[in-house]
C-alpha cells in the first residue's frame, strides 16, 4: 500500500472516530441534561385534539369535538374532560429522575416494548400514547410501562416511560397507571345529583295508559313524603321510601348500550314511567328497562328531564285600602320585583333542564342492580305487614294508683240509701252484708266546690268515725279514721259494719 493510500484511510478513520465521539458526548450530555429536566419540553398542551391510548387488551380513541371531548370508540358520546386534564397535566409536568439505555431484557422487564408486537408477551407490553393536534400533527409519542417498585432501594413512586424512536429509558416521578383501562371508564359517567329533600313527590305510572300506579308525595318541603293509599293490615317501609326518594342522587352510568339497539332489546318498549317532581319545578322521568343478557348485574335505563313552572300562590291583599297611597306604591314595586326575580328564576331552569335533556335522554344507560332495584315500580315495595303486637287495637285498661286524687264528678242527685257511683263501689268491695235499704228522705245536693276527694275507690266510713265535715264528704278508708282539728283519737277496737246504713248518709 502506498503511503498516501494509508495516510487517506488514516485521516477517514479519525474524522469517523472523532463524529463518533463527539456524538457521544452530545447524547450524554443531552441526557445529562434531562436529568432533573421535564420529559417533554416545550410541549404544547393547548394544541392537542385528540388522544389514543393502546395496551395488549384495550384501546381508546378520544378526540375534541365542537363543545366536549367524546370517545370515538363509543359512539362519540361525552368523555370524562377531568381525566383526560389529568394526564396531560401530569405528562407536562414529569420529570426526568434518571435514564439508562433500552436493552431488550430491560424493555421486557419493565413492559416497554410496542403494544402491537407479535412476537412478545402481553406481560412485556406497554402503554401506547398518541397526542395529536391539528392536521394529524404529532405533539408526543410515548410507551408508558410499569410503575417502579416501591421495595426498591431508595425508592419513591414514579413511572418507567420510553419516547418513540429513541433508545433511552426514563424514570419520571409521576404515575400514568390509570391510563390501562377500558374505553367504559374514559365515560362522563355524572347522570344526576338531586338530592332527595328536593323531591316533592313521585309518581309511578303506565306512559301508554296513562294510569297511575303509585304516588309518593311530601305535605310540605322537610316533611317525610307519605303513600297515597295504605291498604289495611298493612305499614310503610320508611327505609325504602327514602332509597326511592334518593335515587336520582349521585345518579352515574356504568357503560352506555349501543344507540343501534331497538327498544324491544332493552326493555324501554314496555318500561313504566317513574315522575320525580321538584319543589323548583324540574321534572326528571327514569324508564327502568330489562337486565342487560351479557351481565345480570347491570340494567337498562333511560332519563329525560322537564321543567313546569310551579304554582304562584295568589297574595293576601286584604287590608290593602287601608294603605296610604304611598305604601300601596312601594307594595306594589316589591311584588313587581319579586315577580321578576321569579320569572328569571324559572326561565334559567328551564334553560337548565333543556341542556341537560340534550345530554342524556338520546342514550340508554347500563346502571348497577342496587341502583336500579331503587326504581321502584310497584308499591308493594313499600309495605310490610303489621305485627300481631302492633296490631292489637284493645287499649289497656286505666288504673287508679292507691292514694292518688281522683276528680269526683257530681251527680244530679245523691240519696241517702248511697244509689248511684258511691253505692255501686260499697256493692263492688263487697263492704257489709246486708241489703241497701232505700229511705224515703229527700235525696242531698252535691256541691261539686264542696266535695272532698276520697284516697281510693274502696273508701268506706266506719260507724264510730267523727261525722263528715260536710253533707257531700265522701268516707275515709276503713284503715284510717278520720282526724278533727283537735286531732281525734283513733278506737282501740274496728268497729263493726253498718248493715244498712248508707255510706253517704249525712248526720
Amino acid at each position: 500500500m502506498k503511503l498516501k493510500s494509508f495516510i487517506i484511510l488514516l485521516l477517514i478513520a479519525g474524522i469517523l472516530g472523532g463524529t463518533a465521539y463527539l456524538a457521544a458526548k452530545l447524547e450524554t450530555a443531552e441526557k445529562q441534561e434531562k436529568m432533573g429536566g421535564p420529559l417533554l419540553s416545550d410541549f404544547p398542551m393547548n394544541e392537542i385534539t385528540s388522544l389514543s391510548v393502546k395496551s395488549a387488551e384495550n384501546s381508546v380513541s378520544l378526540k375534541k369535538g365542537e363543545t366536549v371531548w367524546v370517545l370515538e370508540n363509543r359512539f362519540n358520546y361525552p368523555a370524562d374532560f377531568s381525566a383526560i386534564t389529568d394526564f396531560v397535566k401530569n405528562l407536562k409536568e414529569a420529570k426526568v429522575g434518571r435514564n439508562f439505555k433500552a436493552e431488550k431484557d430491560t424493555l421486557a422487564r419493565l413492559a416497554l416494548e410496542d403494544p402491537d408486537k407479535k412476537e412478545v408477551s402481553n406481560e412485556e407490553k406497554g402503554v401506547r400514547v398518541i397526542l395529536e393536534g391539528k392536521e394529524k400533527k404529532v405533539l408526543a409519542d410515548l410507551i408508558v410501562g410499569k410503575p417502579r417498585e416501591m421495595s426498591a432501594p431508595g425508592a419513591g413512586g414514579g413511572q418507567y416511560v420510553m419516547l418513540a424512536k429513541d433508545t433511552t429509558v426514563y424514570l419520571v416521578d409521576k404515575s400514568f397507571q390509570s391510563l390501562d383501562k377500558k374505553a367504559a371508564e374514559w365515560l362522563d359517567k355524572d347522570l344526576t345529583d338531586v338530592k332527595a329533600t328536593d323531591v316533592e313527590k313521585v309518581v309511578c305510572l303506565d306512559p301508554k295508559s296513562g294510569k297511575v300506579v303509585y304516588t309518593l308525595k311530601r305535605p310540605e318541603k322537610g316533611k317525610d313524603a307519605e303513600l297515597a293509599e295504605i291498604p289495611a293490615g298493612r305499614k310503610i317501609r320508611k327505609a325504602k321510601i327514602s332509597s326511592a326518594l334518593g335515587v336520582l342522587a349521585s345518579l352515574r352510568t356504568e357503560d352506555i348500550a349501543d344507540p343501534a339497539k331497538k327498544a324491544e332489546e332493552t326493555g324501554s318498549d314496555k318500561a313504566l314511567c317513574l315522575e320525580y317532581h321538584l319543589f323548583d319545578g324540574t321534572v326528571y322521568k327514569a324508564y327502568p328497562g330489562i337486565a342487560v343478557p351479557e351481565d345480570a348485574e347491570k340494567y337498562y335505563l333511560k332519563v329525560e328531564v322537564g321543567y313546569t313552572a310551579p304554582e304562584v300562590k295568589a297574595e293576601d291583599n286584604a287590608g290593602d285600602e287601608k294603605l296610604s297611597d304611598q305604601d300601596k306604591a312601594k307594595k306594589e314595586e316589591e311584588r313587581k320585583k319579586k315577580d321578576e326575580d321569579r320569572k328569571k328564576q324559572e326561565s334559567e331552569l328551564a334553560d337548565n333542564a333543556k341542556k341537560l335533556n340534550e345530554k342524556i335522554s338520546p342514550w340508554t344507560y347500563l346502571i348497577p342492580k342496587w341502583k336500579y332495584e331503587n326504581l321502584v315500580t310497584n308499591s308493594e315495595a313499600f309495605l310490610e305487614e303489621v305485627k300481631k303486637e302492633e296490631a292489637k287495637t284493645d287499649a289497656p285498661k286505666a288504673e287508679t294508683p292507691k292514694g292518688a286524687d281522683v276528680k269526683v264528678e257530681p251527680p244530679a242527685a245523691v240519696t241517702e240509701s248511697g244509689e248511684g257511683a258511691e253505692a255501686e263501689d260499697v256493692e263492688a268491695e263487697d263492704y257489709g252484708t246486708g241489703e241497701i235499704q232505700e229511705e224515703e228522705s229527700p235525696p242531698a245536693e252535691v256541691k261539686e266546690e264542696e266535695a272532698e276527694v276520697p284516697q281510693s275507690e274502696s273508701d268506706v266510713q266506719k260507724p264510730e268515725a267523727e261525722p263528715a265535715k260536710s253533707e257531700t264528704e265522701v268516707p275515709k278508708p276503713e284503715a284510717e279514721v278520720p282526724k278533727s282539728e283537735a286531732e281525734a283519737p283513733k278506737p282501740e277496737t274496728e268497729a263493726p259494719k253498718p248493715e244498712a246504713e248508707s255510706p253517704a248518709k249525712s248526720e
